[in-house]
């Protein structure tokens, strides 16, 4: 396996799951998360072994829309502007909940719960993706490149409050692999991982019939 990650665990020996993060996101995404996930797994957050890979959760995933994107979506483009133009001011302003709400608020009806820890480190993410622009650019006018074969258990979770990727253009369950089982969390938004790290770590646990 080729890695171009940061692997956490505590017994080597146990299978490897692979938690890959968003465009304008970072291996910290997954903080509330791996604590749950390394009792069973090894922990990898990025790594290139197609062949290996026996199952999928995907949380609100990109690609599922009814039209390709022609442009670079403006909403994104914008939070990454902010977060980068603000990145050295953002660990004082992120204290006061105003700030909080101007930066997380169309990410989740959930926002007020975001601790620090996750807000500084989302934004610090968002600023310092390099790849952003062109992870944008490599989505355009398309949506997959190859199918994900029929025998891999995939489970996809959406939130019902998800404006990044809404359910009207981007949501379109008949582009999902048959395969595929579709859970909504309620008063949930783009990242399902921050608003209910436990809902989704026994999802990983269901797709992977993996016994904790």
């Amino acid at each position: 396996m080729t890695l171009n990650s940061s692997v956490h665990s505590r017994h080597l020996d146990k299978d490897a799951i692979v938690l890959i993060h968003g465009m304008g996101s970072a291996s910290t995404a997954w903080k509330l998360i791996i604590p749950s996930l390394l009792e069973s797994f090894t922990v990898i957050t990025a790594a290139m072994s197609p062949t290996s890979i026996l199952s999928i959760t995907a949380l609100a995933p990109a690609g599922l829309w009814l039209v390709p994107f022609e442009v670079r979506y403006p909403g994104t483009a914008l939070a990454r502007m902010m977060a980068s133009s603000l990145k050295l001011v953002s660990p004082l302003l992120l204290r006061y909940e105003w700030a909080r709400k101007i930066g997380f608020s169309d990410v989740s009806p959930r926002w007020r719960e975001y601790s620090y820890e996750v807000c500084l480190d989302a934004t610090n993410a968002m600023a310092k993706a390099a790849g952003y622009y062109p992870a944008w650019d490599g989505l355009l006018k398309k949506r997959f490149e190859k199918e994900v074969d029929s025998s891999i258990p995939i489970s996809i979770v959406f939130g019902d409050s998800d404006k990044t990727l809404p359910k009207e253009t981007c949501q379109e369950r008949s582009l999902a692999p048959s395969q595929a089982t579709w859970t909504v969390y309620e008063s949930c938004g783009h990242a399902p991982m921050w608003d209910y790290p436990n809902r989704v770590v026994d999802q990983v646990f269901l797709t992977t019939n993996v016994s904790r």
